[in-house]
């Protein structure tokens, strides 16, 4: 509900796909602190996670990072929102049931800032290790030219060019106009860089023109 909001407030649409990863994304977040904190810190913490899936997955679209299936948005985000709120939430009666050692606790019940200290070191880490051992793979991956497919296929998804079809149909609608299949860019997509495949107007909206007619007589 949280995404629904504030996505139908922002674009004015009521978009399923933020509304389906919101749900997840807040369920990323209640999950490290789930046996440790109180019934209703786990609806703030779901409704802090949701809110962090939604202004992540619109920066990554501002600053050009490909993450069609909003993975970062709701696991990368809704996990570190997951990982500060234990120490922020957590109860010292919870903490001793579950067998943890108590010293420290929710800073909100005073406990102190020191697990939310540690938590914050954990999630350094473990950024810093994944960033140490993937980012040498991608460099070699850019320097042999396979990071990337063609901004062609790009567009039209790598399902249409390693499988000869789209993965989810319902976001692709198809109008037969003449010899052309006219493929409607789905709304989370911006129609830019397409001069190599042809840019028309279908029915209002930014459409990629596939056809057999030569590049410039779309």
């Amino acid at each position: 509900l949280t995404a629904l909001i504030v996505v139908r407030l922002r674009d004015r649409i009521n978009d399923l796909t933020s509304c389906l990863n919101g749900m997840l994304a807040g369920l990323v977040s209640i999950t490290a602190s789930c046996s440790l904190i109180e019934p209703y810190a786990a609806v703030v913490i779901s409704m802090i996670g949701s809110l962090a899936y939604v202004f992540t997955a619109q920066l990554i679209l501002l600053i050009g990072i490909d993450d069609p299936l909003e993975a970062f948005p709701v696991h990368g985000a809704g996990g570190l929102v997951g990982i500060f709120c234990v120490g922020l939430f957590s109860v010292e009666k919870y903490q001793a049931v579950a067998g943890f050692n108590v010293e420290s606790w929710g800073a909100f019940y005073g406990g102190g800032g020191a697990l939310l200290g540690a938590n914050c070191v954990l999630a350094l880490a473990a950024i810093g290790f994944v960033v140490a051992v993937l980012a040498p793979f991608f460099v070699l991956l850019k320097v042999l030219g396979l990071l990337r497919i063609s901004a062609d296929n790009e567009m039209l998804g790598a399902d249409m060019e390693g499988h000869g079809g789209f993965a989810y149909p319902e976001d692709v609608v198809q109008a037969e106009e003449a010899d052309e299949t006219i493929y409607v860019v789905p709304p989370n997509m911006k129609a830019q860089n397409l001069s190599s495949t042809g840019v028309r107007e279908a029915n209002g909206k930014a459409a990629i023109a596939q056809s057999s007619v030569p590049h410039g007589e779309v």
